[in-house]
């Protein structure tokens, strides 16, 4: 099952200046049925299988999570859906194509990236990021290894020092000369904790350092490396934030922060490659597919899935998490933004796979327990 929400960074004129887009057909495997639709309202997309249960559960239980809106979906051997719940933005009910930030979720596309060059042999995980990146980059990164930057293993901080802390969104100007600067002064953007290899430290410098990487190994703008993973699995409406304001006709949902304020969709600079991709509850529907049976699509897009899921460090893949849930192993990604919510995972033993995207910031843990991992464990 999954769930469907968008997150967006532009003036609120323009969010209320919007008009959906038209819905784009589903492939057959996802259509709903007319016997589907006599007991399902206009709140679920896709093949449920009769499965009203199922459905009546997940919304009991999104109920409980007071959100302002959200899409859940979930893919297993007998369903691939969605369900929606509350308003994306006045008066309008989320569907299939509104558009939701999915912040850190923007690490598993950059896992895709890198697994898309190992696959064709231009990296490997013990390539030094050095070699692969911008030449004023290279001598800063020191012996850096693409396999410690996916894992968070690179020594790096969280967040460089010199952002403006003081912004709802610190990394929004953060330019290539500001990521030399905090490089070139090692105290700025190195973990005070450790040193290369030693220990977890989550890096959102270190992971949007590998995707700008990869951009310069592909000879493209970090804006359009991502284009050949969004060919083939398919992805029409994944994009990144600052494209948003490029297509009025996008269904954008209302971010929230805690308190209930509308806020505007987090960027990243030139870090964008850790947190700033958007997507629709269609788009991740068909990408959890992927996740959970690899071989339905081609089987490039299954060697590509593959490497992502391979382990790297500890209980990390590629900036995905590995856990044991009740003897099964769970793969599982957060992303968090002030304004948005989104938490994907899928659990390899069962073939079931299911997402939530919200458009209110400090949910994860909330979704996670309440929801998603009852669903992937035992179905609730």
């Amino acid at each position: 099952m999954k769930i469907k929400l968008i997150y967006l960074s532009f003036p609120l004129s323009l969010i209320f200046a919007c008009t959906p887009i038209n819905k784009p057909k589903m492939d057959e495997s996802a259509s709903s049925s007319e016997e589907n639709r006599s007991f399902y309202d206009s709140s679920i997309f896709g093949n449920w299988n009769n499965n009203k249960e199922l459905v009546n559960k997940i919304k009991r239980r999104l109920s409980t999570l007071n959100l302002p809106s959200a899409v859940v979906g979930v893919v297993s051997r007998d369903v691939k859906g969605l369900i929606f719940t509350g308003e994306s933005s006045p008066r309008k009910k989320p569907d299939e194509n509104t558009i939701y930030p999915i912040g850190s979720i923007t690490k598993v596309f950059t896992g895709l990236l890198s697994s898309q060059a190992i696959i064709e042999n231009k990296i490997h995980l013990n390539t030094r990021v050095s070699d692969i990146t911008t030449p004023n980059l290279a001598p800063l990164l020191e012996e850096r290894t693409v396999a410690q930057l996916l894992s968070h293993y690179a020594g790096y901080r969280s967040m460089p020092a010199n952002l403006n802390f003081n912004s709802i969104a610190p990394a929004k100007d953060y330019s290539f000369n500001d990521l030399l600067l905090c490089l070139k002064y090692h105290e700025s953007c190195a973990s005070n904790r450790s040193e290369p290899g030693d220990r977890y430290t989550y890096s959102n410098l270190g992971s949007g350092l590998l995707y700008l990487s990869l951009s310069h190994l592909y000879n493209v703008s970090p804006i359009n490396a991502l284009d050949p993973i969004l060919k083939a699995f398919n992805l029409s409406s994944t994009r990144w934030v600052r494209e948003l304001s490029n297509d009025i006709g996008l269904d954008l949902a209302i971010a929230y922060d805690r308190q209930g304020n509308v806020i505007p969709y987090n960027t990243m600079g030139v870090l964008m490659g850790a947190g700033e991709l958007t997507t629709s509850g269609l788009d991740l529907l068909k990408l959890m597919e992927a996740f959970v049976f690899p071989f339905r699509k081609n089987e490039r897009t299954a060697l590509i899935v593959r490497e992502l899921k391979r382990p790297i460090k500890g209980h990390i893949a590629f900036s995905i998490d590995i856990k044991d849930l009740d003897g099964d192993r769970i793969f599982k990604k957060d992303g968090a933004t002030p304004g948005s919510s989104t938490v994907i995972i899928w659990n390899e033993d069962e073939n079931i796979g299911a997402f939530v995207m919200t458009n209110i910031g400090g949910k994860n843990k909330e979704i996670t327990n309440n929801l998603l991992k009852p669903l992937v464990s035992n179905g609730l």
